[in-house]
């Protein structure tokens, strides 16, 4: 049988990392970068503004060195900082698995990883080393149709801009397919369509957040 390719969820409590810090809120990272040669990584967190104490607490932590941007945006902020590369999960993984998502909550780091079947016990066994690990759920990966076609997202996209998600509604769906330039029926097969796969997506998004669900309530039931 060929190699199989799987989908992982897992978290790691990571001793002597600035993640330790997170309480009972999600840190995200919406941006990397990873300097081997000058030995750190940087990253761009966002959270939310209440929680403002841990950049305080980040920028003592002993593997912080330096941060070039630090500003609200809305309830949130963003914090642009360099830390050093030792003992830096994503390196870890990235011999291995490919990221897919990940985020921190309540002192773990949790990560959403593609692994080929038989790197998992490898990829495990150097994250033991590291820090405690838990297995949330894993799957063979499943290949779907979730890419909209060309007219979906058109529909689409003249349906939530001329209003049509609104309620009270500001258009009709005859009005909106004719600007579309299909008949009504193609229309609204169109748009249940794209609807169909976007929920599907976001449905499989939540699955990795409803960790924290499962966290809050000591659950011990598979993701999957």
């Amino acid at each position: 049988m060929k190699n199989r390719l799987y989908e992982l969820i897992f978290s790691i409590d990571h001793e002597d990392c600035w993640t330790t810090m997170v309480g009972k809120f999600i840190v995200r990272n919406i941006g990397r970068e990873i300097n081997i040669e000058k030995n750190y990584i940087r990253a761009v967190i966002i959270l939310d503004r209440k929680y403002i104490n841990l950049i305080r607490s980040i920028k003592k932590h002993k593997s912080f060195i330096s941060y070039s941007a630090f500003y609200g945006n809305g309830d949130k902020i963003i914090f642009d900082f360099k830390k050093n590369t030792h003992g830096v999960i994503r390196n870890i993984i990235s011999l291995d698995g490919i990221i897919m998502d990940d985020f921190k909550y309540m002192g773990s780091e949790y990560w959403k990883i593609l692994i080929y079947e038989d790197r998992i016990q490898e990829l495990f066994g150097k994250l033991q080393s590291e820090g405690s690990i838990k297995l949330w759920g894993y799957r063979q990966y499943e290949v779907t149709e979730q890419d909209l076609t060309p007219q979906e997202l058109k529909s689409l996209v003249m349906a939530y801009t001329k209003g049509y998600f609104n309620f009270p509604k500001k258009a009709k769906s005859g009005e909106v397919a004719k600007l579309v330039g299909i008949d009504k029926s193609t229309f609204i097969y169109h748009l249940r369509s794209a609807e169909s796969k976007l929920i599907k997506r976001y449905l499989d998004q939540l699955k990795f957040e409803n960790i924290i669900n499962m966290v809050h309530d000591n659950a011990q039931n598979s993701l999957f």
